[in-house]
C-alpha cells in the first residue's frame, strides 16, 4: 500500500467511516473504549444472511505505540449476542525496508456461523468478509 504505517493504522481506527467504505454494511458505532481495545458494533444485511449484527473487540496499537507495535487482533466481544458464533482477526502493518512511504498490510478474518448453517454459506460469508 502506498501509505505510511501511520497512515494506515488512522485509517483502520476510523470505524464510523467502514459503511462508507465497505458495501452491504449499514453500520459500525464504538459502544465502549478503554486502553488498546475499541469495542465496535457492527450491523449489515445481505442477500443470504439477511441482517446480521455483530460486537467485535479491537486491541489495536494506540496511534503513540505504531513503532513498538505492528499487530492489531480483534475477537467477538462475548458479553453481548452476535448473529455469529465466532469470528476472530487481525492486521499485520509494516514498512516496507527502505521505501517509509509504502507498508505491507496483511489482514486474516476466521468466521464460524451458528451451528447448522451450510460450509458453503460460511465459505461465501468469510470470501466477502476478506474483501
Amino acid at each position: 500500500v502506498k501509505a505510511s504505517i501511520t497512515t494506515i493504522w488512522a485509517t483502520i481506527h476510523q470505524f464510523s467511516n467502514y459503511p462508507k467504505w465497505i458495501k452491504r454494511l449499514k453500520s459500525a458505532k464504538v459502544y465502549e473504549v478503554s486502553n488498546n481495545s475499541a469495542y465496535v458494533h457492527f450491523t449489515a444485511t445481505h442477500w443470504l444472511l439477511g441482517k446480521t449484527q455483530w460486537y467485535v473487540k479491537h486491541n489495536f496499537p494506540r496511534l503513540d505505540q505504531l513503532n513498538e507495535k505492528r499487530w492489531g487482533a480483534w475477537v467477538l466481544d462475548y458479553r453481548h449476542q452476535s448473529d455469529f458464533y465466532d469470528a476472530v482477526g487481525f492486521w499485520q502493518v509494516k514498512t516496507i525496508h527502505d521505501q517509509p512511504n509504502v507498508s505491507e498490510v496483511i489482514y486474516s478474518v476466521d468466521l464460524q456461523l451458528k451451528e447448522g448453517t451450510p460450509a458453503f454459506i460460511q465459505r461465501a460469508a468469510i470470501k466477502k468478509g476478506l474483501k
